[in-house]
């Protein structure tokens, strides 16, 4: 895709993506590779530090995919430090109000209007003085929808000026809704959540994210989202090993 990765939500553009939780930079290199418009390293679930994230990061780069963090919630310190290794987007879990989302706004810019500060010792290295207007115009900021608290004030999470979409956790999501951790439910609280969501993401112009799988892509597709991630590396390998174990007799 020609554009920065921030271009393409404004735009609307379909894009896919992985989740990476292991932590091994080679798999997040090959996650790169594969086609991916994007590769989040997953620093809130996953089990790795600060070297795995920088190291996942710089892999994500050799390919083809933006990489994007999803950082611990509530820590400003750490989205700095993601985007002082080379991140190009955030995800921000457990937002439960606009204050919660102007905050990780905040963190994530320069002044005079943010509070980060400048010392991006690693994205320095890849993209010299240019890293502190990319930094501040190629940065994509997603808040993650996940609570009964987000839900109840949406309207005034998707309109906070300098985010670029909402993305949606639904097992947490699920589970805020008084229903068993899943993917997708039938439920009708549930499929009426994911349509407010569009909706609102829709009449504010900003992109409606979704963690998903492979086999729910189309279906999310269809409700409207259109960065959409399809795979976890965790997953992948389960399910590669388990294949590899059926009598093909």
């Amino acid at each position: 895709m020609s554009g920065s990765f921030k271009q393409h939500l404004s735009r609307g553009t379909k894009t896919r993506g992985a989740f990476l939780v292991l932590g091994n930079e080679i798999i997040a290199e090959i996650a790169s590779n594969s086609g991916f418009d994007y590769a989040v390293v997953d620093c809130q679930h996953g089990t790795f530090g600060y070297d795995a994230m920088r190291q996942m990061i710089m892999a994500i780069e050799s390919g083809h995919a933006t990489p994007i963090v999803r950082v611990p919630p509530g820590d400003d310190y750490q989205v700095g430090r993601a985007l002082d290794a080379g991140a190009k987007g955030l995800i921000i879990p457990l937002i439960n109000s606009a204050d919660d989302v102007r905050n990780a706004v905040k963190a994530a810019a320069y002044g005079p209007d943010g509070l980060r500060s400048f010392g991006p010792m690693r994205a320095l290295t890849r993209h010299g003085v240019a890293e502190f207007h990319k930094a501040q115009n190629d940065c994509v900021l997603l808040p993650q929808i996940e609570t009964a608290e987000s839900l109840d004030h949406l309207a005034e999470i998707v309109r906070v000026p300098g985010i670029d979409g909402v993305y949606v956790g639904p097992m947490d999501l699920a589970i805020a809704l008084g229903l068993e951790p899943a993917l997708d439910s039938d439920e009708k609280i549930f499929v009426q959540a994911l349509e407010h969501i569009v909706s609102e993401c829709r009449s504010a112009g900003i992109a409606a994210a979704i963690h998903a799988n492979a086999t729910l892509a189309a279906k999310r597709a269809e409700q409207g989202f259109t960065m959409i991630t399809v795979a976890t590396d965790i997953s992948i390998l389960g399910q590669g090993f388990a294949l590899s174990l059926k009598d093909d007799s």
